[in-house]
């Protein structure tokens, strides 16, 4: 069958191993020399054929050792069992091409090509007790990502040696971060998860042209199964004709790079027409930065939450949406400016900030606030319900620049206060 990158984070996500059930499995009757939890007489089934654990020999005591270390933080006894379970019962196999020209091991022996067959085991793993607490999982999931190389016996069949190389992950960030090449070098398609995400860069604030950087933004799209259009926006381009190119194409969403008045433009008429729920503004200050985080949104776009889970809403029932909540400020507010998408903008008498709620109705970040210039609102700060900064909030949706000819002024401010 042949295999998809994005189909694969989801279900590598939705079919999370349960660690009770690894940890019973140590307990398996006729284990593998490598250590508990592993058949005596494991290999691995693939198009070309089924390959073997090697049952003695160096790469066994290798295999053994490794099966020993600690992962993160676990017990003794649940490293073990993430370790076996790996090696078993991978959620995830992928056959890689067979390598060109000979390897050289880490111990310095030369491996023929003809002889070699790669291998990467994946796996994400969750606790029993795993519960969410408004939102946020109270036992962190994580994942293993190994690459399992064997060398086949050079007569007789078998495996004679091996060597495995692996990462243990507890993000999505930094998963996916890991994912890209192995996928890559497994030759998996790209076939979209039906998101379509359209990306638009301040030209004068990232170089988009490196087509490293462009390579790596696919590969995060790719693997996280979302179809990416990059638009590369500087100052002497047209931010309207960028615009009425993105209201030719059916884009889900609409994610901006840097900031200014042309990417403000864009995401100012994109959020009009298409819902400003649907605009987000990437976060970093650097392009290593912005790819991280670009990363983590394409995955939560295609239904995975940055913390390896099935993405939920943040909220329960019994939480209390944001325009429930009063604006903190006391006094009748001096202003009240209206963007033509509804959303109201108040000045508090006494700082002169100018209040809005959150567009995306989270209880726990109701508020966000602006200074005002001559010509126009500028972001300052997330708010809570008592109006104090919140810092260290991951950034949705900002406008983070309102020009004030883009604003209408209220005649009563005091009936949208609340």
């Amino acid at each position: 069958m042949k295999l998809t990158a994005g189909a694969q984070l989801r279900s590598l996500v939705e079919g999370a191993t349960l660690m009770s059930s690894a940890i019973q499995a140590l307990q398996r009757s006729a284990p593998h020399p490598i250590g508990p939890g592993i058949k005596a007489k494991k290999s691995y089934s693939t198009d070309e054929g089924k390959f073997a654990l090697p049952n003695a020999g160096p790469g066994l005591q290798r295999l053994r050792e490794l099966c020993t270390r600690s992962v993160f933080g676990l017990s003794n006894e649940e490293s073990k069992a993430a370790w076996a379970s790996l090696l078993q019962t991978p959620r995830l196999l992928l056959l890689h091409p067979s390598p060109v020209g000979n390897w050289r091991d880490p111990d310095g022996s030369v491996v023929t090509s003809d002889r070699l067959r790669q291998l990467s085991l994946i796996s994400v793993f969750r606790h029993d007790n795993e519960a969410l607490d408004d939102g946020v999982a109270t036992d962190a999931r994580f994942a293993g990502l190994g690459t399992l190389t064997l060398a086949l016996a050079e007569s007789g069949g078998g495996t004679s040696d091996a060597w495995l190389t692996t990462t243990w992950h507890d993000s999505t960030r930094s998963f996916v971060s890991a994912l890209e090449p192995v996928f890559s070098a497994a030759g998996l398609a790209h076939t979209s998860a039906g998101v379509s995400i359209a990306v638009v860069f301040n030209g004068d604030q990232i170089d988009l042209t490196p087509q490293d950087l462009q390579a790596s933004i696919r590969a995060s799209a790719a693997v996280a199964g979302v179809e990416v259009r990059l638009i590369n926006l500087s100052s002497g381009q047209n931010a309207a004709y960028v615009s009425q190119v993105l209201s030719r194409r059916t884009s889900d969403q609409l994610f901006i790079v840097g900031s200014g008045t042309q990417v403000d433009e864009v995401a100012l008429t994109f959020g009009s027409s298409r819902g400003f729920e649907r605009v987000v503004r990437a976060a970093g200050e650097s392009v290593d930065d912005v790819v991280q985080d670009l990363r983590e949104r394409f995955a939560t776009a295609a239904g995975v939450s940055p913390s390896l889970q099935i993405r939920l809403p943040r909220e329960t029932g019994a939480a209390r949406k944001s325009s429930s909540i009063p604006f903190p400020f006391a006094g009748e507010p001096n202003e009240c400016l209206h963007l033509n998408d509804g959303r109201r903008y108040l000045s508090d008498p006494t700082s002169g900030l100018y209040w809005t709620r959150d567009t995306a109705g989270h209880a726990q970040v109701p508020f966000k606030t602006y200074t005002k210039t001559s010509t126009q609102l500028k972001f300052e700060s997330d708010r809570d319900a008592q109006g104090g900064k919140i810092s260290n909030k991951r950034k949705g949706h900002v406008l983070y620049t309102i020009d004030l000819q883009n604003l209408n002024a209220c005649s009563n401010p005091l009936t949208h206060k609340g």
